[in-house]
């Protein structure tokens, strides 16, 4: 047996069991960026219905508490109000020009009176109003207006009303009465603000989210979300954006569209209430990437079969390589050899991934023979460690591809739109592998993508105002 050509059967067999999954670390969780934006035109034209654009009558004489002989009267007109947005406040401003008379009723003499603002410059007053919008747990919109300032525009006498001849500063009178119409309107400002109805839209994307993705054939991504918290709001354009936060736990599922139950919007958190290690930050999906057993064959027959393998002037040559499953997640290399041994051995190693090249190995690939076989008495050369680092050095295949085709086409199904108006947006730069097993079909490496996802909601272009036909077109029209 140790001079001659002999037969060799090896005792080792493939498995077509399914082998065990491997054990991973529990994923962390992932969290979808949500900007809400709340548009500011309505809140402005709120504040321009509710508080009037004129003030006071030129022919109402008001009294001076505290001084029975004085009376005075004003008319003032603002300005459209402009808006400026920092943080989650908006602030609006609008300049009020007025003019003003003042009367004095002298004991023995006619009444004395003075004016401003009639005929010459009329004085400034500065009405600057603050509108603090905040959601609550509830999804109610908590708005907060206030004044914040009312003043002269400057200190100059430009904007300063004395009726001289009655000796009398009508600026700070003038500045109570505005005061008081701004603060009779500001409570119907924030109730018409708070009937904005923010719960219904966060729940519509909400349960588009709960929708199963395809990914390929047989293939499901969800993304299964599970909470939602608020950060700090921003301004964007004139609008507020509130962002919101949703932690998800995205899934691969694979079969037929899942049917998983949705679940109701939860109640509103704040951002910072998940911190530590388990808080989420950004995308995390895990995701498998496969070898079929016909592929590595194809890829590894040109690195095993026609090669020769050489001990202590025994040769053998390789004529066949396919490779297989074999119990316990591991690979096996089926090899027909002929030469000074004629027969089929099989090596047999778990595979590994090599990140620096990229590349599945089986480093501990090893001969499996029956060695109590009498043909295989004699044959040491066989299983020496030289032969079997070569078979182990050769026995390799290119895997980052697979890797980065699945996490390319995961990117891919991550970008979509998900209804009119409403797309979700990713981007998925990297993927590592975790582990590898040999499975039923093939080689699975599963791998852990990381990225960003974020729901991106498109804000709606104002709709032009109607306009209405002039006097004579609308009779000529008939209407």
């Amino acid at each position: 047996a140790a001079c001659g050509r002999s037969a060799l059967a090896s005792a080792a067999r493939t498995a077509r069991d399914a082998a065990p999954e491997p054990a991973l670390p529990a994923l962390l969780p992932s969290e979808l960026d949500v900007p809400v934006v709340y548009e500011l035109a309505p809140a402005v034209a709120a504040l321009e219905a509710a508080v009037p654009r004129t003030f006071g009558d030129m022919a109402e004489r008001r009294s001076v508490p505290g001084r029975d002989r004085l009376q005075f009267a004003f008319a003032a007109e603002r300005t459209p109000f402009d808006v400026r947005v920092r943080g989650a406040t908006a602030t609006v401003a609008a300049t009020v020009s007025y003019r003003a008379r003042g009367w004095y009723a002298a004991r023995f003499a006619p009444d004395v009176s003075g004016s401003c603002g009639l005929g010459d410059a009329s004085p400034r007053l500065r009405i600057v109003l603050a509108t603090t919008v905040r959601l609550d747990e509830t999804w109610r919109l908590r708005p907060r207006t206030r004044l914040v300032s009312l003043a002269p525009v400057t200190d100059s006498t430009r904007d300063r009303c004395r009726v001289t001849a009655a000796r009398f500063d009508v600026t700070d009178r003038v500045l109570s009465a505005v005061r008081g119409k701004l603060e009779d309107r500001l409570a119907a400002v924030d109730a018409g603000l708070a009937r904005a109805d923010v719960k219904s839209k966060v729940e519509r994307w909400w349960e588009l989210l709960q929708r199963p993705i395809r990914i390929r054939d047989s293939l499901w991504l969800e993304i299964r979300p599970r909470d939602v918290r608020l950060g700090a709001p921003s301004a964007e354009d004139g609008a507020l954006v509130a962002p919101l936060a949703l932690t998800a736990q995205p899934h691969l599922v694979t079969g037929p569209r899942p049917t998983t139950p949705p679940t109701p919007l939860p109640a509103l958190g704040a951002r910072a209430a998940i911190a530590g290690d388990s808080a989420p930050t950004g995308l995390r999906v895990r995701l498998d990437a496969e070898m079929g057993y016909d592929d590595a064959t194809h890829l590894l027959a040109p690195r095993m079969v026609e090669r020769a393998l050489a001990r202590g002037g025994r040769r053998v040559r390789v004529r066949r390589a396919t490779v297989a499953p074999a119990p316990g997640g591991s690979g096996a290399v089926d090899l027909d050899v002929e030469g000074d041994v004629a027969g089929r051995v099989y090596v047999v190693g778990r595979p590994v991934y090599d990140a620096p090249t990229g590349e599945l190995r089986v480093p501990d690939l090893d001969f499996v023979v029956d060695v109590d076989h009498p043909l295989v008495r004699g044959l040491d050369w066989l299983r020496h460690d030289e032969l079997r680092d070569l078979l182990r050095a050769r026995a390799r295949w290119p895997a980052a591809a697979l890797v980065d085709s699945a996490r390319v086409r995961l990117e891919r199904a991550l970008n979509r739109d998900l209804t009119q108006g409403v797309s979700l947006a990713a981007e998925v730069p990297t993927a590592r592998v975790l582990a590898v097993y040999a499975a039923r079909e093939g080689v699975v490496l599963r791998a852990e993508a990381q990225g960003e996802a974020s729901l991106r909601v498109r804000r709606a272009p104002p709709m032009p105002k109607r306009r209405r036909p002039a006097p004579a077109a609308a009779a000529a029209s008939g209407r």
